[in-house]
């Protein structure tokens, strides 16, 4: 009886861990085609006439409730505290948000940056339908300019994705790049990209 129970728990536990893996990897599978998707949408903006009808915030805007957009929560959008604590971080929906690495010239990127402006209504669409799945969506250029979806604050005055490996990896490989678990610069958490 003891060895029947032992085989029906490793068979109740194998079946487990198979469809657990063809779910991760059926994600995997669609998250490959968001990002192919994305980075079509972002070379098709960067290709395009820039514009300054969009309006844009900077990190700094998303830190200063002042010049802040509307900001709301999500369940699932946490941040750490240095006691260990989480706590729901406000985003917008409504926006991205713009970082530069330190020493870029604003006046060198302003065209860049108004034409990822409008990458805004695909990042929305991606999020609503997989909300699950996707939990930044990053644009990151050579130039220094970085931009994330839902926009939030939060990040640290010295970020610089070009050093980061989930960048620097996919950049040398010249192919997508699935970054082992890091921790995320504005929420502490561990998180894992495909880049």
């Amino acid at each position: 009886a003891r060895d029947k129970l032992i085989t029906q728990a490793e068979d109740q536990l194998r079946t487990f861990v198979n469809t657990q893996a063809a779910e991760i990897g059926r994600h995997g599978t669609i998250i490959q085609l968001i990002l192919q998707l994305q980075a079509r949408e972002v070379e098709r903006w960067l290709a395009s006439e820039p514009t300054d009808q969009e309006k844009v915030y900077w990190s700094e805007h998303y830190d200063d409730p002042a010049t802040a957009p509307e900001l709301g929560t999500v369940p699932r959008h946490l941040i750490t505290q240095g006691d260990g604590h989480s706590v729901l971080l406000p985003i917008s929906l409504d926006q991205q948000v713009f970082k530069l690495a330190t020493g870029v010239d604003p006046g060198k990127v302003v065209d860049d940056v108004s034409r990822l402006a409008r990458m805004t209504p695909f990042y929305r669409a991606m999020h609503l339908e997989y909300p699950d799945m996707i939990y930044w969506q990053y644009t990151s250029l050579e130039n220094g300019v970085h931009s994330c979806y839902p926009g939030h604050g939060g990040y640290p005055p010295d970020y610089d994705p070009r050093k980061r490996d989930w960048y620097l990896t996919a950049k040398q490989l010249g192919r997508l790049y699935w970054a082992p678990p890091y921790v995320e610069v504005s929420t502490r958490h561990h998180v894992m990209s495909a880049s």
